[in-house]
């Protein structure tokens, strides 16, 4: 089943009216890898994104690889006063979640307001936060189920959580601890060097506009 996710500051359920101004770049300018900053009720998010091989680059593409999307979330304090916050994420089509040691499944999907189960549970994603801070499943009638982040952070504090998304599901238990192991950290280094290596064998193009350069390099990784 096709399905998207979507994270939003509170606990404001469809309103896209609210959605905050947000800026976007490319690492470096041009390299897939994608962080958008934003401001919302109060609190300074940057969200960070890459995509990478499960297994490993494999030598002859075949099209049909595992490939997963890295998602990285900070939420900054820029005051001088303790706030308390709540992250929230649900799926659309609103489904029924289930949390299990940071494994997000699905067991169904609302219609009209109704549950139809699936017949087995579906794999969605993978989630890591600090082990002091709370991490629920709560059902909301328009939305199905709300996976909530929910945190304190003192004066200029940051908290951090980290999604690990498969285009399509884990095959096995294998697949789903190389996945849940994945390090975001060493991933974004590993796809920071594999993207330069690609945009380095192809023939060069400077002006004196970082821009266009930058716009260049940016087609060599989307060809």
């Amino acid at each position: 089943a096709r399905w998207g996710l979507r994270l939003q500051v509170g606990l404001r359920i469809g309103d896209r009216v609210s959605i905050p101004e947000y800026a976007t770049e490319l690492l470096d300018g041009y390299l897939p890898i994608i962080s958008t900053r934003w401001q919302d009720q109060g609190l300074a998010c940057v969200q960070t994104a890459v995509a990478t091989y499960l297994d490993g680059e494999p030598e002859d593409h075949r099209g049909d690889e595992t490939v997963v999307l890295l998602s990285r979330l900070i939420v900054h304090n820029p005051t001088d006063e303790p706030v308390g916050a709540v992250i929230s994420w649900h799926t659309e089509p609103a489904e029924a979640l289930v949390l299990n040691h940071g494994l997000v499944m699905a067991r169904g999907v609302f219609r009209d307001g109704r549950l139809e189960s699936y017949p087995e549970l579906g794999y969605r994603f993978h989630i890591k936060h600090d082990p002091d801070q709370r991490v629920e499943v709560v059902d909301d009638p328009v939305a199905g189920s709300l996976l909530l982040w929910k945190f304190a952070l003192e004066a200029y504090q940051h908290a951090t959580i980290e999604l690990a998304v498969p285009f399509v599901p884990p095959a096995d238990d294998h697949q789903r601890e190389r996945l849940a192991a994945l390090n975001f950290d060493d991933t974004v280094l590993l796809e920071t060097k594999r993207w330069r290596q690609i945009v380095d064998k192809a023939a060069r193009f400077e002006t004196p506009d970082r821009l266009l350069n930058d716009f260049y390099k940016a087609q060599l990784v989307h060809t």
